[in-house]
């Protein structure tokens, strides 16, 4: 496997990981005595802190993934790591990162079995020094280095003096990073010994004189906790059995690029005195890599972000040249008209022929195949790949990954595109990172992607007559935050397709609902991506590439549904005789359509808040078969009406257990709707539910089988049914729209729950569905007693006066018309600064009940309700107050009660539910 597939296979490793350690039960995960165990936070890239008091850094996520499999709660202790190293030994502190284990140390504390990485020391100087050279260790003769006391790096240093016949005096100071390096600046001491989490030094004022070594680093135990010890192994030998390269990984991400790197050594500065200009040749409109901006003539994309930040903080001078080709930019290089190309993506042995180096990757993209909509595409077979003639670097990597496949060249890769739509080729391999610049070309030639699984390297080429230069640019490789890297590609790659959207939305003109319907939309997609780029890091841009193509059709559909039906609505009411009854038709199917939208949408946020950790369970004491019946009752008509035998049952003995109703109904209601749908007329949907009982006394299970006599599924598929964006058969082809996320939250949700769920199938003879879920039982003496929910008269809402809070004048229309036309007098302000003044201004018991938006300009909805509450006369505090927000969540629900609301009523407005819940409180 080449190096960039491991690099990207351990993140994707990591990132799993940290998502399903949550649902792991083994170990010591999440037991019921949780323990708090005190832990050392000194201020380093081991443990960082930002203003917004966000943690994070090398230790803090180490200790997080140990936290997920131990259920272990910290309490963070600050000090330095001298006066934190003091307090675990003392008792006072529990565990500490970033140890060294010395016979000495082991008589006070314990160690972790397992390493949690590598100290690297290195010995620095300033370049002003009187005698001290860089590259000259015998100028550190007679001098006096500074060293951290209590700690490896002395004795370290010592070693490394010892080694290459040094005679200086060695000088142990307690360590606080720049109060030490201004000591070296104020003559104090000469020399001073850093390790590799220091990234404040200025290499322009510093000299790096040599790598001294490095050690092991360790978690250390205090004596005082024995127990801690084997559930931290334990919890380090699982985190290493699923990524053997975790800390490795971590390293890479918070150590790898400090201000270490770009020390240049006299040879190298020697060579830069000698190149005022440093000459870049790019290949020209090959975004988000490199290009040309048509109206300034300056480069742009990951290159020109590249250079911008290198000179600034090195003081180099780039000069970035375009060429129409790579070709032709690696012919620049070698003619030596420029000392450098980018980017560059050809085989180590195809640059060796062409007397060129290549440097460390700047970024490694994922590969994507281009083929036609309906190209079962398969790489084994003996494809024939279109290639740009004009990109020699491709060549030798297809060549490398696919030697099977016929190679066709063309002129550029439009042409590519269009050969492939034609049949004339079968696949184009581009980077992920193209997709959003090649996303109409490929949506207007009905053609689809693929993900290939292996990646494509973006070097910078040198010649090999240059070896200091290549050194140079080895070092400026590893300049930029990973981070920084991909967030300049993702805004590049993303820059084509966000005016092409912004265009549409301008061009076409629709009813105040699709407007609605599309603001959801984009929210939900918006909100999807950034959950799981949070989550990702390095491989955010390929799980959007995932997750839009994938959504495509099954959007489209109701979306086009809701543009047609209403562009001939209005046609239709602007014609002279206007049809009532194909009026109504019109809307009920932008009605059915919004409400088929809305579902997909619904689909895509449950499973970016499984999977971000913020779904929870919310345990209420329940009658088990009642929970099941509502379920099931739900579905009689359904069935009956598409001719389908539908019969359930129960054998329930227990009154009352603690479960969460809502995400109960969400498995069965996705499970039944399945059966539903996929089984067709004359067949049969058959569910029983059974109670097994439990070996704890305090819990039941209960066992609900759903077997259908439908169109079943393939034993292929079956593997793949509970993984995301997974379905048999495409919208196209089954005519059911759906995203391919429901099974996975139904796993996920029974995961959650401590459950199991299990699935037989077979094609045309059906499919059953077996969930076993455990409750915890309600004691008889705490069972609530059931009363009868009053009846509601809507007849008494009439003529009641409302003050709606609501800054979106479409939102406030909306409202005002739905309340008007049930005889409700309705008041509209702005924002929640309005509404408390109105409500101060006005007489007692003036308006009867507030509808009050969340997010609003000058004040939100929870500060005004706060303030409200606080007025001083008892009629204006105590007024109903409704929360109405597109915040659906239940935390956003149980933030309105907290803010002293009497109710939350989500968007798009349910309108019988609102009318009852306003009746329910005046």
């Amino acid at each position: 496997m080449p190096r960039q597939d491991r690099y990207h296979s351990r993140w994707l490793v990591v990132i799993g990981l940290i998502i399903s350690l949550f649902f792991v039960s083994s170990v010591h995960a999440f037991s019921d005595t949780r323990k708090t165990v005190r832990v050392g936070w000194f201020e380093s890239q081991y443990n960082e802190m930002d203003s917004l008091g966000h943690r994070s850094g090398y230790a803090y996520e180490f200790q997080r993934c140990i936290s997920a499999l131990t259920g272990w709660d910290y309490e963070y202790v600050d000090s330095t790591w001298v006066g934190l190293l003091d307090m675990l030994q003392n008792g006072e502190l529990d565990m500490l990162a970033d140890v060294t284990p010395s016979p000495e140390r082991q008589k006070t504390m314990y160690f972790s079995q397992y390493e949690m990485g590598m100290e690297e020391y290195y010995l620095v100087a300033l370049k002003s020094h009187k005698t001290i050279r860089e590259g000259q260790l015998e100028t550190l003769n007679g001098a006096k280095i500074a060293v951290g006391n209590n700690s490896m790096q002395a004795d370290c240093l010592r070693k490394w003096l010892s080694d290459n016949n040094i005679k200086a005096q060695v000088v142990e100071y307690p360590f606080s990073a720049e109060s030490d390096t201004s000591r070296l600046k104020s003559g104090e001491y000469d020399a001073l010994v850093i390790v590799n989490t220091f990234d404040f030094l200025d290499p322009e004022q510093y000299c790096l004189m040599s790598h001294l070594g490095s050690c092991p680093i360790h978690f250390a135990i205090s004596h005082h906790r024995p127990d801690l010890k084997e559930e931290l192994d334990a919890a380090m030998d699982q985190l290493y059995s699923y990524n053997p390269y975790l800390n490795r990984d971590l390293y890479d991400k918070f150590f790898s690029r400090t201000s270490l790197v770009y020390f240049f050594n006299n040879e190298e500065m020697s060579w830069l005195k000698a190149h005022d200009t440093i000459r870049i040749a790019y290949r020209d409109n090959y975004l988000p890599f490199c290009s040309t901006d048509p109206e300034t003539g300056e480069p742009i994309g990951l290159l020109s972000y590249f250079v911008k930040q290198v000179s600034s903080a090195n003081g180099l001078n780039f000069v970035a040249i375009p060429y129409p080709s790579g070709l032709e930019a690696h012919q620049a290089l070698s003619r030596g008209v420029v000392e450098v190309a980018f980017p560059s993506s050809i085989s180590v042995y195809a640059a060796e022929q062409s007397g060129l180096y290549l440097t460390e990757p700047l970024v490694t993209s994922g590969e994507i195949a281009i083929v036609r909509r309906n190209y079962n595409f398969d790489p084994k077979l003996p494809l024939r790949v279109a290639v740009n003639a004009n990109n020699p670097d491709y060549l030798t990597n297809l060549q490398n990954c696919y030697p099977h496949w016929q190679i066709l060249t063309y002129d550029d890769t439009e042409t590519c595109l269009r050969k492939i739509s034609s049949g004339d080729a079968d696949v184009l391999i581009v980077s992920n990172y193209r997709l959003g610049v090649l996303a109409s070309k490929i949506e207007r030639l009905n053609l689809k992607t693929v993900v290939c699984g292996n990646t494509i390297s973006m070097s910078f080429a040198v010649r090999d007559d240059e070896p200091t230069f290549y050194t140079i640019m080895s070092r400026l490789t590893k300049f930029l935050p990973v981070n920084d890297i991909h967030n300049a590609l993702t805004y590049y790659s993303n820059e084509v397709y966000t005016t092409t959207f912004a265009d549409f939305l301008h061009s076409n003109s629709v009813t105040l609902m699709l407007i609605l319907v599309v603001i959801l939309l984009v929210f939900a997609v918006l909100l999807f991506l950034s959950k799981r780029e949070h989550q990702r890091a390095k491989s955010a841009n390929m799980a959007k590439t995932r997750f839009l193509f994938n959504m495509s059709h099954d959007i489209r559909t109701p979306m086009n549904a809701i543009i047609g039906y209403t562009e001939l609505l209005l046609k239709h009411v602007e014609s002279v005789h206007i049809d009532y009854f194909k009026t109504k038709n019109y809307l009920n199917k932008i009605h059915t359509s919004s409400k088929m939208l809305l579902g997909l949408i619904n689909n895509v946020l449950e499973m970016s808040r499984i999977e971000s950790g913020k779904a929870v369970l919310s345990e209420q004491p329940h009658n088990p078969q009642e929970v099941m019946a509502d379920v099931f009752q739900l579905f009689d008509e359904l069935m009956r009406k598409k001719g389908l035998h539908f019969t359930y049952s129960f054998d329930f003995h227990t009154q009352s257990v603690y479960c969460d109703q809502t995400k109960l109904n969400e498995i069965f209601i996705n499970l039944l709707s399945n059966a539903y749908k996929y089984t067709p007329s004359g067949k049969s949907v058959t569910v029983n539910t059974i109670e097994i009982g439990n070996p704890d006394p305090a819990y039941t299970t209960f066992r609900t089988t759903i077997s259908d006599t439908g169109v079943g599924m393939s034993a292929e598929y079956l593997p793949t049914l509970f993984e995301e964006f997974t379905r048999e058969s495409s919208t196209t082809e089954s005519k059911i729209v759906g995203t391919g996320l429901g099974m996975s939250i139904v796993k996920r949700l029974v995961e959650m729950m401590g459950g199991t769920i299990t699935v037989s199938s077979e094609l045309g003879k059906g499919t059953t569905f077996v969930v076993t879920i455990s409750h915890r039982i309600v004691p008889a003496d705490q069972i609530p007693e059931k009363k009868a929910e009053p009846a509601i008269n809507l007849k008494s809402i009439k003529g009641i006066r409302l003050l709606l809070a609501e800054d979106n004048d479409l939102n406030a229309e909306i409202a005002i018309e739905i309340l008007q036309a049930n005889d409700i007098e309705v008041d509209r302000v702005a924002d929640g600064l309005a509404c408390v003044e109105r409500i101060k201004d006005c007489e007692p018991d003036y308006y009867n009940i507030i509808l009050m938006d969340i997010q609003m300009p000058r004040m939100n909805g929870y500060d005004a309700t706060h303030a409200i509450r606080a007025l001083k006369d008892k009629s204006k505090s105590r007024i109903p107050i409704i929360a109405m927000t597109a915040n659906a969540f239940e935390e956003d629900r149980k933030a309105a009660f907290k803010a002293g609301m009497n109710a939350h009523i989500a968007k798009p407005i349910d309108v019988p539910m609102l009318l009852q819940t306003i009746a329910e409180l005046i």
